[in-house]
C-alpha cells in the first residue's frame, strides 16, 4: 500500500474537532421517534428542565432550540391565531415547542486574543469552520376565521453557518471568530457570534403560495461555560443571548411571526479525549 503525504511548516495552532452530545435524534433521521415529543418512555425521552422563571414552560435540553409564536399570523389581511406545537383552541403544549439538532463542528485554537481597544491580551482566540446543522421538524398551527385549524409542518430544517465577509492575514478564509475568556465569576467561557442561514426545503404551507424559508439569514450571539475533564476533553456550552425573529412570509397571502427567545438555543459540544480515561472512572 502506498501512502502519500506532503510535508509542511510547523503549526502554532491546535485543530480541535467537536461533537454534539447528547443527541435526542439518535439515529439522525430528522425525527424524534416517540409517540409524542413530551414522552418519557421511549428511546429518546423528553428531558428538559422546568423554567425557573415560568413553571408552565421548559428550558431547552442540550442541542435543542425553542421555537415560539411571536404573535398572531396575518393571512389574507386577517389576524389569525398561531401556535407552535398544538392547535390554538386547546391547552398549551410547552413540550412540543422544541427542535433538535444534529451536527459536528471543527475549531482551531489560534493563540492569544488581543483586545483591539486596550492592546492587552484578554483571552484565547478560536476560529470556527462553518458547518451545517440539521434539525427535526415542528408544526405551526393556524386557526382561520376562528373555525378551521390548519397544521403546517416545517419538515427537517437546515442551518448553515456563513463565512465572514471581512478577512485578515491571519484569517484569510473568513472563518467564524470566537474567544475564550474568564468571566466575572472566574469561570472559563466561550463567546462567539454566528451568522446563519435557514432552509426548510420540505415546507409546504397548507394555505398555498411559495414561502421565503430559503437561505433566510439571522444571527446568534452565543456564550457559555467551558468545563475540562481529566482525560483532556472539553465540554463547551453555548446559549443565545439575543432574541431571534424568524418570520415566515408567504407570497401574496401573509406571514407567520415566529421567534427563538433569549436562552432558547442550547448547544453542547464535546471534544475528543487526549489520553486514557483514569482507572477510577
Amino acid at each position: 500500500m502506498d501512502i502519500y503525504f506532503r510535508g509542511g511548516e510547523a503549526l502554532d495552532t491546535v485543530f480541535t474537532p467537536l461533537r454534539n452530545l447528547p443527541i435526542r435524534d439518535t439515529n439522525s433521521n430528522y425525527v424524534v421517534d416517540c409517540d409524542a415529543l413530551g414522552s418519557q418512555d421511549c428511546l429518546e425521552p423528553f428531558d428538559h428542565e422546568v423554567d425557573p422563571n415560568d413553571a408552565s414552560e421548559f428550558l431547552p435540553s442540550a442541542n435543542a432550540a425553542k421555537l415560539k409564536s411571536a404573535g398572531n399570523a396575518t393571512i389574507l389581511l386577517m389576524s389569525t391565531p398561531a401556535r407552535v406545537g398544538c392547535p390554538t383552541n386547546g391547552d398549551e403544549c410547552p413540550e412540543n415547542k422544541f427542535i433538535y439538532q444534529t451536527y459536528g463542528l471543527n475549531t482551531e485554537v489560534i493563540g492569544p486574543y488581543i483586545d483591539p481597544d486596550s492592546g492587552e491580551q484578554t483571552g484565547v482566540r478560536v476560529l470556527l469552520y462553518p458547518t451545517m446543522l440539521a434539525t427535526t421538524s415542528t408544526s405551526v398551527y393556524l386557526r382561520i376565521a376562528g373555525l378551521i385549524t390548519l397544521e403546517e409542518p416545517t419538515g427537517p430544517q437546515i442551518l448553515r453557518m456563513r463565512y465572514n465577509t471581512e478577512t485578515s492575514e491571519d484569517n484569510p478564509q473568513g472563518l467564524v471568530e470566537g474567544v475564550i475568556v474568564e468571566n466575572d465569576d472566574g469561570q472559563t467561557e466561550f463567546r462567539t457570534e454566528a451568522r446563519l442561514q435557514l432552509d426548510a426545503p420540505l415546507l409546504e404551507p397548507p394555505i398555498g403560495g411559495p414561502h421565503d424559508l430559503y437561505s433566510k439569514p439571522f444571527t446568534l450571539e452565543l456564550k457559555g461555560d467551558i468545563n475540562f475533564f481529566d482525560d483532556g476533553r472539553m465540554q463547551i456550552e453555548q446559549r443565545n443571548t439575543n432574541r431571534v425573529p424568524l418570520t415566515v412570509n408567504i407570497e401574496s397571502l401573509g406571514n407567520i411571526p415566529l421567534e427563538i427567545p433569549i436562552g432558547g438555543v442550547y448547544l453542547n459540544f464535546l471534544s475528543n479525549p487526549i489520553k486514557e480515561i483514569p482507572a477510577e472512572y
